[in-house]
């Protein structure tokens, strides 16, 4: 064996070596790094679902708070319905307060109806297209107020026939 080969085959021997020793602790450094990604991972996700968690007990809370606010305004609704309902005594301020609904919905029917049959007027004068007339006298907020003051007087209707028990 000459001097070279000695020479190659010493360092070949001693980098081959080095590079089996060095091996395991490479792997290990790349082991670890992924373990740090993957915890780093999980912590993050953990993190997300208690953010979640917490914003879902916020809406729960804000849920809860609602309703009950709403169940006490219901009970003030219903208590000061109670009281209106209750004679005084006195026939002037018992007949004034019986007679107050009555004449505020024709009142509110009579103006409404004035006001639709100047619209026709108009209208008749106006245009001559039939659809844009007929959306033009009765609208969406026409019905709904329509609906409320018939649905007002028939609900009442049937709660004091309840009450009667007829």
């Amino acid at each position: 064996m000459d001097f070279v080969s000695a020479i190659f085959s010493f360092l070949t021997g001693g980098i081959g070596g080095a590079v089996i020793r060095l091996a395991p602790e490479v792997l290990k450094l790349f082991q670890s790094k992924g373990d740090r990604d993957h915890e780093f991972r999980m912590r993050e996700l953990d993190w997300k679902i208690a953010k979640d968690q917490g914003e879902q007990k916020i809406r729960e809370l804000d849920m809860n708070l609602s309703a009950q606010q709403v169940m006490k305004d219901m009970d003030a609704i219903i208590e000061a319905t109670k009281v209106q309902g209750q004679l005084t005594g006195n026939k002037f301020v018992d007949g004034l307060n019986a007679i107050i609904r009555p004449v505020l919905t024709l009142w509110w029917m009579v103006l409404l109806t004035v006001h639709k049959i100047c619209m026709i007027i108009y209208w008749r004068e106006v245009s001559e297209d039939g659809k844009e007339f007929a959306t033009r006298i009765w609208t969406p907020e026409d019905s709904a107020i329509l609906g409320s003051i018939i649905g007002f007087w028939f609900v009442d209707r049937s709660l004091r026939h309840a009450r009667r028990g007829t």
